[in-house]
């Protein structure tokens, strides 16, 4: 199965347990730009 890096991304933040938001405080990147990133655009 090829999985693309976005959602790769994703799952493993799912697995995680991790919401976007932390994520998004932490790295300081806009949610807006993780969750594009996630559904590879």
């Amino acid at each position: 199965m090829t999985e693309d890096f976005g959602s790769y991304l994703k799952h493993q933040r799912e697995l995680r347990g991790v919401p976007l938001d932390e994520i998004a405080l932490t790295t300081k990147i806009s949610i807006k730009f993780l969750r594009a990133l996630e559904e590879g655009r």
